[in-house]
């Protein structure tokens, strides 16, 4: 008899494409599942899932953080219902806010049945936080993490590190050969939800109007970037709003160099593995990160990081521009075919546990 599996998640289908390790698995072997969901956009999503239960949240920005905190709880209501109804096989736990919410539910109806993905740090340092997540995580059957310097702050387990690579997004997509001729702008590439603007602006102050560059900035939280370009004429950076994923590698076909400054202090930041580095590594090319973080400490291994200091912009124009051209394609090529190996095994290693619990 086939198992009834299914994947839980407090985000838009649009915002997991990173949800398709599981879900081509599942497609692949010819498993159905189910989805349960927030719907935050009121939108239809494309999806093979058998059953999509949708829980449309319209949340306010005006609201306070309590009626906010209320309105998202009403899908724990919602899904719980649907869990325990539908009484399945297996859970995949889409993102530790989920894990968070359903904790006890999990514990208690589902313990070595579903598994958890933890995409990011979120106040593990937190008693009530790191106690409600680790009543979640002792009884999964297996635990993810998007980023191997999160393990720390996390309750005792033995984690799956799982590179955030979309083979499904990038295929479509080839490896530069070569850098960018120096007659030619170099083209740097934000693309996702802008949530630092603030760092965009310092870069876009220094590179203004300088005819070695071309910046695109791409995706919502962008708005402000783009009346910041008008108002300051500046004719070099190019504002665009949101996007679908699918229009993902079509933007990234032609980029030089990707941005990826987020900020630097807090352990949400500090610690991750941004999926641009890998929109960097599977396109073979550098990508500008701040120093004291962990995509710093990768981004150098691999000799693709260009390492601004916070708040320190001075002379990038011409550092950012004779580095670029000292690099070597070809190291960063065998860089690139080694990293490539441990994405793959990581991926292996999930593709084993899904053998043994899906199908």
């Amino acid at each position: 008899m086939a198992k009834k599996i299914c994947l839980l998640s407090t985000s838009n289908l649009k915002h997991m494409t990173l949800s398709a390790l599981y879900t081509d698995y599942m497609d692949k072997h010819n498993i159905d599942y189910d989805i349960i969901y927030i719907d935050k956009y009121q939108i239809d999503e494309s999806h093979n899932a058998s059953n999509a239960y949708k829980y449309e949240l319209n949340i306010k920005k005006e609201w306070s953080f309590i009626r906010k905190w209320i309105h998202y709880w009403g899908f724990k209501r919602f899904a719980t219902k649907i869990l325990i109804e539908n009484n399945y096989d297996f859970i995949i736990v889409w993102n530790e806010f989920t894990a968070f919410m359903f904790a006890d539910v999990l514990k208690r109806n589902f313990a070595g049945k579903y598994c958890l993905n933890i995409r990011d740090y979120h106040h593990f340092n937190l008693f009530f936080v790191f106690n409600r997540l680790k009543k979640a995580i002792e009884p999964s059957a297996f635990t993810t993490v998007a980023s191997d310097a999160f393990i720390p702050f996390l309750p005792k387990k033995d984690y799956l590190m799982i590179h955030s690579l979309n083979n499904r997004f990038l295929r479509e997509l080839s490896p530069h050969t070569n850098l960018k001729p120096k007659d030619k702008p170099i083209k740097i590439l934000y693309l996702g939800y802008m949530n630092f603007p603030q760092h965009a602006i310092k870069l876009i102050d220094e590179l203004a109007n300088d005819n070695r560059y071309i910046l695109h900035f791409i995706g919502a939280g962008t708005e402000m970037i783009g009346e910041y370009i008008k108002d300051k004429k500046i004719q070099n950076v190019v504002q665009r709003g949101r996007f679908d994923p699918s229009e993902t590698p079509n933007i990234l076909k032609d980029v030089d160099i990707i941005y990826a400054l987020y900020d630097v202090g807090n352990k949400f930041v500090d610690t991750a593995i941004s999926i641009k580095l890998y929109y960097a590594i599977y396109l073979n090319i550098p990508i500008i990160v701040f120093k004291n973080t962990y995509m710093e400490k990768i981004s150098h291994r691999l000799g693709i990081g260009f390492i601004i200091e916070k708040d320190n912009y001075y002379n990038v124009g011409n550092e950012l521009y004779e580095w670029y051209h000292s690099l070597d394609i070809r190291t960063i090529s065998k860089s690139r075919s080694e990293f490539l190996k441990s994405i793959k095994i990581s991926h292996d290693m999930l593709e084993e546990k899904m053998n043994i619990h899906i199908k």
